[in-house]
């Protein structure tokens, strides 16, 4: 039998215990924001641009630049099919448009009877690292004399498949261009990745992520989980910088994987090519250069050894299979480039981005292609 005593013992114990918990959330989401601080006012400091930005004559404009690419990263939301698109933007060197596609000045003296050219790729494409007027696409448009209005349709992240419905979906909304030339290469590695599968894409996580959370309860409730990640994530951020160098590898190199990879992207090309020859569109597929591949210039780079490992064995994958009976009619489309930056000048600032004196070089090049298809 309880007494009057006990139950008050039962009931101070029961505040205090409270108490201590509601004290715990207090602290722990200061100490959140106090990491979120030093974060981003000691470790995320303002970019210093050091030797793997050697490819820069001008390094002025990039701390600009790259607040912008900031920016731009989070305005994403889900499309159906692709998985995510950018969000329009307005700034002084990105600009992004109602329809979600980085903007592409065009020749300044467009000619009335000019082609349609659609470009699809991801990052490199796009244009990371690139001013909007030093894109591929747009010194297409400037070395085309008038001749081609371009249309940047890359998005950060996609591989051939999601360029594949990117496509699709723009034709079936009646897009009428006159030549489709894919760019792809580099993001096929997503689908080496050891939790990934042949049809992977870089958001897959997330998703799957969102519908778990969406099966416990509507996710414009807040969950414990959401909170606590919160606070958890900036420690993520500190402990991945310390524990970087000793990390597993991350891709899966098995024949067999590196094969589906490989036919990913070639028939993602194949079926490409159809649907553009549907619509009377001429296609163009390239093989992507990327800093493993060929004798680049990029002694200034401190990269992954099992990343260039991953594209060698792709990339000899993929040419492998474009010389046989299968792939005879889309390989008479696809150009290789992957050697493409084998000159004496420091063109990469990354394992696969460049400066715009690269996107020069790709773009003169495709110019070449596209000449000799008429």
């Amino acid at each position: 039998m309880f007494t009057s005593k006990s139950i008050f013992s039962i009931l101070k114990q029961i505040i205090i215990n409270i108490s201590i918990f509601i004290l715990l959330i207090i602290f722990l989401a200061f100490l959140s924001i106090t990491i979120s601080y030093l974060y981003y006012s000691f470790i995320k400091k303002e970019p210093t641009f050091g030797k793997d930005f050697i490819a820069f004559e001008n390094k002025n404009w990039l701390i600009k630049y790259f607040q912008e690419v900031e920016k731009v990263k989070n305005l994403v939301y889900y499309d159906s099919y692709v998985a995510w698109k950018r969000l329009p933007f307005k700034g002084e060197l990105i600009n992004i448009t109602e329809e979600g596609i980085r903007k592409t000045p065009q020749h300044h003296n467009l000619k009335e009877d000019a082609k349609t050219v659609y470009f699809l790729g991801g990052s490199t494409m796009w244009g990371l690292g690139s001013s909007d007027k030093q894109t591929i696409p747009a010194y297409f448009s400037k070395y085309s004399k008038g001749n081609f209005k371009t249309v940047n349709l890359a998005e950060p992240g996609y591989s051939s498949f999601q360029e594949y419905i990117t496509l699709s979906i723009k034709l079936a909304k009646g897009g009428t261009p006159d030549l489709v030339i894919m760019y792809d290469g580099v993001n096929q590695a997503i689908t080496l990745v050891k939790e990934f599968n042949q049809f992977s894409h870089f958001e897959e996580k997330s998703i799957k992520s969102a519908l778990e959370i969406k099966k416990i309860q509507d996710l414009k409730n807040i969950t414990y989980s959401n909170y606590f990640y919160s606070i958890i994530n900036p420690i993520s951020k500190l402990l991945e910088k310390i524990i970087k160098k000793n990390k597993e590898p991350l891709f899966d190199l098995n024949e067999q994987r590196v094969y589906e990879s490989a036919i990913e992207t070639i028939e993602s090309w194949a079926m490409a090519k159809q649907i553009a020859n549907s619509k009377g569109s001429k296609f163009i597929a390239i093989l992507q250069p990327v800093s493993a591949i060929g004798k680049p210039k990029i002694d200034h780079l401190n990269l992954d050894e099992n990343l260039i490992e991953t594209y060698k064995l792709l990339y000899t994958e993929i040419k492998k299979l474009l010389k046989t009976e299968k792939y005879k009619d889309i390989s008479k489309s696809v150009y290789n480039l992957s050697n493409i930056f084998n000159i004496d000048k420091y063109l990469y600032y990354d394992y696969c981005h460049t400066s715009h004196e690269g996107n020069k070089i790709v773009a003169k090049k495709i110019i070449e292609i596209v000449d000799k298809l008429k």
